[in-house]
């Protein structure tokens, strides 16, 4: 497969359909229980961060735009760390894939089909998302910008419809418990943003880089209201008690909603749902292999290879299903993954040490032509 690059919606489009699966649903009763009312205060505080990640990012990807991130870990930090930097986004990415099949299964069996068997539901999932990892990064990318856009529109009819049943007077009292819950969901909002980290896997398509960071800015503000609305928004309609017993608050608003002939209206939540995740799922999986087995230019993947991919993929989905099978594990995983939050200073770093190289190099040239 030839290296494949991303055009500027493409990378935007992709921010606004993965993000949103794990903010909108997984991470909600998790925010709930952990900082409550003050939600929408650790958001904010991390909208600002947020920003100086994609910034940090941009201007490393900046570096060599189209080059695979394997040669830009090198060329920033030589063979052996760049090795092991691109060995732990590659797992990092491997990890997301995995867990957003664990967690849509548990979302599921708990929401609409608890007699169905854990492995069927895995393996005709993941049937389907082979078929995309096997087209290769820039069929998903297409596919992220048509479900992108249907997102951005049913997410802010669902909020629109449901505001007339919410009592806004649930949002106080500010800093109820002080601000040790808004520094725990700070840390879990970053976590979130953490995903982010794909955007250093992408080579540029459009020579206008600038472009690229604008787009990544306004999806961050879109985001983080897309965060704040279902987290705020179960805790206006069902008060924060019963909100904090729910496994999974945002599919319940979806259950009061009737529109017209549209009874089930928490069907839309099952589809926003499964095709986020076949998005995430695909995309941070070939992203993560793609790293472990950088393509060339005119390279075309042979068979050995695609042998390879579906046994790591089956491998991923294996571990899926066996976290699946209980809610705890899934549980344990979602902590897990509030702790690789920790990845979000990678960027950084990386910018810091291309900052020094870039001084190192321009004292070097004054000193030649001294």
């Amino acid at each position: 497969m030839p290296l494949e690059k991303a055009s500027r919606w493409e990378s935007f489009f992709a921010t606004m359909i993965t993000l949103p699966i794990i903010g909108h649903a997984v991470l909600v009763s998790l925010l709930v229980r952990t900082v409550g009312r003050d939600e929408w205060l650790a958001v904010l505080i991390t909208t600002p961060l947020a920003a100086a990640l994609v910034y940090a990012i941009w201007r490393v990807r900046k570096e060599d735009p189209q080059a695979t991130f394997p040669a830009l870990a090198k060329k920033l930090l030589g063979r052996p760390l760049g090795f092991v930097l691109t060995l732990v986004l590659a797992l990092y990415l491997l990890f997301l894939s995995m867990s957003s099949i664990a967690f849509l299964v548990d979302f599921i069996q708990i929401s609409f089909f608890p007699e169905t068997p854990t492995f069927a539901l895995v393996l005709f999932f993941a049937l389907f998302c082979l078929y995309a990892i096997f087209k290769g990064t820039k069929v998903i990318l297409q596919t992220a910008i048509v479900l992108g856009i249907s997102s951005l529109f049913t997410g802010s009819t669902v909020t629109m419809m449901s505001s007339p049943m919410k009592d806004f007077g649930e949002w106080l009292p500010f800093l109820e418990f002080g601000l040790k819950p808004v520094g725990l969901g700070v840390w879990v909002v970053l976590s979130m943003w953490a995903e982010l980290l794909f955007l250093l896997t992408l080579p540029f398509e459009d020579t206008n880089p600038p472009v690229y960071l604008k787009l990544w800015i306004i999806s961050i503000a879109i985001n983080a209201f897309m965060t704040i609305t279902p987290t705020m928004g179960v805790i206006s309609l069902f008060g924060l008690g019963f909100a904090s017993m729910l496994t999974y608050p945002t599919e319940e608003t979806t259950r009061i909603i009737h529109l017209f002939i549209v009874d089930r209206f928490d069907i839309y939540g099952l589809m926003l749902m499964t095709f986020g995740t076949y998005i995430r799922t695909t995309l941070y999986f070939r992203l993560g292999f793609d790293l472990l087995f950088p393509p060339k230019q005119k390279q075309v993947r042979s068979t050995f290879l695609r042998i390879v991919m579906a046994l790591l993929f089956a491998l991923l989905a294996g571990i899926a299903y066996l976290i699946a099978k209980q809610h705890v594990r899934v549980e344990q995983i979602l902590l897990l993954y509030t702790l690789c939050g920790a990845l979000i200073l990678l960027p950084f770093l990386l910018l810091v040490i291309l900052w020094i190289k870039n001084k190192l190099a321009a004292r070097q040239i004054a000193l030649k032509t001294s």
